[in-house]
């Protein structure tokens, strides 16, 4: 019996920053020879999400930067970072957007990408929107020396921040 190839998972919101990282997770799916699952949690908050217009948004997406790609969308109710994790246990990678659609401006990750970070049990990604704003984070987790400044993958346009490593994906 073999394993099941393990997605890579990539958390959007709807927000840009979420966008940016459905599209480099794909690219990533797509060079790793993995599908993509593009989850959306709505709720708690004081605005629901319109979950089913970010999905088909976030998988229109997904498919024109890889177009063979297997492409699989969640919508979850519940916290993002408790679903984020709780999903990404079976992924290859978990990637996030650097600021969500409720985030406060400012440096550093948000809230929601910084705790998935810290908590989740698997290599996460942070996609971020302005690499010239946002220098690139440090790496925190089991399978890192703490701290180390590594990068997965960067597009010219793209700063990506792995800021938990849990394997090599």
């Amino acid at each position: 019996m073999s394993d099941p190839v393990r997605p890579v998972l990539a958390g959007t919101d709807g927000s840009a920053a979420s966008m940016l990282a459905v599209a480099w997770a794909a690219a990533r799916a797509d060079r790793l020879g993995r599908p993509l699952t593009v989850a959306c949690v709505t709720g708690p908050g004081p605005r629901p999400l319109p979950a089913a217009g970010i999905v088909a948004e976030a998988r229109a997406l997904a498919r024109s930067v890889a177009p063979g790609l297997a492409v699989r969308t969640v919508v979850r109710a519940g916290d993002p970072v408790e679903v984020l994790t709780d999903l990404g246990r079976d992924c290859e990678l978990l990637v996030v957007g650097h600021r969500g659609a409720d985030d406060h401006p400012g440096p550093g990750p948000g809230s929601t990408s910084e705790t998935v970070a810290r908590t989740a049990t698997v290599t996460v990604a942070v996609v971020d929107l302005d690499e010239e704003r946002f220098p690139l984070q440090r790496c925190t987790g089991p399978a890192l020396p703490p701290p180390a400044a590594v990068q997965l993958d960067r597009p010219r346009t793209t700063r990506v921040s792995p800021l938990h490593g849990a394997g090599a994906p």
